[in-house]
């Protein structure tokens, strides 16, 4: 029997919405199936009697994913989202990874975002679809304000929800394993975001890329570390990580540590896996210049200014060859 949902029926994120949320049991993958459209309960039970029946469900039959799809999800009471997250901490059947998935999309907004924030935050979720459709850190809630000369009502948003620290902000969440829908799977009643997650083995994607090329980096496996980088760079399933700010980073911590050769090896992947990017070649720059390879340095800061001709990154690079030029006169 096909795993998959009937494709020539209603697929189950389009099922029942005339409720908040509702489950369902696919047997053949031995999943339970959440689609939360709303963070408000519903007229049928309120969301805590209702994830209540969700584990004991989960408990007592034999089920081995679960998978939460909030992608409708416009929010509500950020203060409803509680028995939705301890539920899952606490039930360690689920709360593995490669046994748990969010399913997130564009309209996953407002408290919802509060709620996958703390998925993110406090449980082994695997996110798969489409960024969500708010910054991780937001302005929410509002206030009625007329403006004052025409009087027009308008809604403002006055409430700071800030469920990360402020160096893990971004313009959204991004999902580990993308699935974007075409129109033709629209047309179909297909579903591909929920089929990754019911295919999901765990043996061909890496959740932590980083982690991953860290790892090889240690292991004294720079040839590994260049063809796994250049390999996810490329894959679209990664295409929402942020490749070249994390090798950034990681650069930068190691050049502050004094760990110039590391760092030079970093930047230097990062100007081959964007070669289009002024603050890669700037960073390189600066790495060189710290190690004393100065003819290197003045090559990468023309090479920003190149690619950022008016821009503050080759404001940036003209100003180092200045400093650059006076130091060799002195």
């Amino acid at each position: 029997m096909d795993k998959y949902p009937d494709q020539n029926s209603t697929p189950f994120y389009l099922k029942n919405l005339d409720k908040n949320y509702y489950y369902e049991y696919l047997p053949e993958s031995k999943t339970v199936y959440v689609r939360q459209s709303q963070v408000l309960d519903d007229k049928t039970g309120s969301i805590p009697d209702f994830y209540k029946k969700v584990f004991d469900f989960i408990d007592k039959n034999d089920v081995e994913k679960l998978v939460l799809d909030v992608r409708l999800n416009g929010g509500g009471n950020n203060y409803k989202n509680k028995p939705v997250v301890t539920g899952i901490v606490e039930c360690k059947k689920i709360n593995k990874p490669g046994k748990l998935f969010v399913i997130t999309g564009r309209r996953t907004f407002s408290a919802c975002q509060n709620l996958v924030n703390e998925l993110s935050n406090y449980t082994n979720a695997l996110f798969v679809g489409e960024p969500t459709a708010e910054n991780i850190n937001f302005y929410g809630d509002t206030r009625n304000v007329a403006l004052p000369r025409t009087g027009i009502p308008v809604f403002l948003s006055f409430a700071w929800w800030q469920d990360k620290p402020q160096w893990e902000n971004a313009d959204w969440l991004a999902p580990q394993l993308a699935v974007d829908m075409s129109f033709e799977d629209y047309k179909t009643n297909k579903d591909p975001v929920l089929e990754a997650c019911l295919n999901f083995n765990g043996n061909d994607v890496v959740l932590d890329p980083v982690g991953r090329l860290r790892e090889l980096f240690t292991s004294g496996k720079l040839d590994e570390v260049e063809t796994e980088a250049k390999k996810m760079v490329n894959d679209t399933r990664y295409r929402y990580y942020n490749f070249e700010t994390k090798f950034n980073d990681a650069g930068y911590n190691m050049l502050n540590g004094n760990q110039i050769e590391a760092a030079l090896f970093v930047f230097q992947l990062n100007t081959k896996l964007f070669p289009n990017s002024a603050n890669a070649w700037d960073s390189f720059a600066e790495a060189n210049l710290k190690a004393k390879k100065t003819d290197q340095a003045i090559a990468c800061y023309n090479k920003a200014i190149e690619l950022d001709p008016h821009g503050v990154t080759g404001d940036n690079g003209r100003n180092m060859l200045k400093k650059i030029e006076m130091e060799r006169k002195n």
